[in-house]
């Protein structure tokens, strides 16, 4: 769902119920999913605020799960909720901690899906928020991850170029995101090999970074591509699957 929506959403379901405060926090651009969250607690009550979150959606209900603490009795509730979505499945298995039993609940949702999103060869990257990014790959070789294993500093990665919002997309492909040897750029130091498992992580400016839940194997042979369009603001950063995975045009 789009930034402007949700918004929307919140605004009409806080003036139904005359909660003055949350009103302001969400017409506020500068709030963030847990500023505004924070508010419609103190204002409504926790009881009030789940309610709402549970008939709002998935996605409010993965957000309130990763800015909100102590939930209680009403986590479980909240983890099953995104279920509903395979896109906020896939967030809530990798970045919520402590699922326990819920944990083969999504799995179960997934099926098989769970595993990977399909095989690639490289990716569509655009940019339709109002914030500039890059992006970057992630992948696992031989049970590890790199570029990570070779090099801390995310800044020696290799990146897009940087995308301001509104602007042409590009297409890149996996193995431009290999790194080399400084001293010897002809030797590859992060090995990517068929039937890796591959990622993308956005950088953000001035916002925050997003490590997105799809996973993809990587097949050299392949001309399918994964599409991801960056959409939101610096307070709400959001990263989406645009496409179903395709050869490039």
């Amino acid at each position: 769902m789009k930034l402007n929506e949700q918004r929307m959403r919140g605004i009409r379901a806080a003036q139904k119920n005359q909660a003055n405060e949350t009103l302001i926090a969400i017409k506020n651009p500068n709030s963030c999913y847990k500023d505004i969250l924070k508010v419609a607690i103190k204002e409504n009550g926790l009881d009030a605020v789940v309610k709402h979150v549970l008939d709002d959606g998935p996605e409010m209900a993965y957000q309130m799960l990763r800015t909100i603490p102590n939930l209680g009795e009403y986590r479980d509730a909240l983890i099953k909720k995104t279920g509903d979505s395979r896109e906020f499945i896939l967030s809530t298995l990798r970045f919520i901690p402590d699922l326990g039993d819920n944990k083969a609940y999504l799995q179960g949702k997934l099926g098989r899906s769970l595993e990977t999103s399909g095989s690639i060869s490289g990716f569509k990257f655009l940019d339709q928020a109002w914030y500039n990014c890059a992006f970057t790959m992630m992948w696992v070789n031989n049970g590890k991850q790199y570029p990570k294993t070779v090099e801390e500093s995310n800044s020696k990665w290799v990146w897009s170029k940087t995308l301001i919002g509104g602007s042409n997309g590009i297409s890149m492909n996996c193995t431009d995101f290999q790194l080399t040897d400084k001293d010897d750029p002809s030797k590859i130091t992060t090995p990517l090999v068929s039937g890796n498992e591959v990622w993308i992580y956005m950088w953000v400016e001035a916002g925050n970074d997003i490590e997105s839940a799809f996973k993809f194997v990587y097949d050299p042979n392949t001309l399918n591509v994964a599409s991801f369009t960056a959409t939101g603001s610096t307070q709400s950063t959001k990263l989406s699957l645009s496409g179903p995975v395709s050869p490039p045009a």
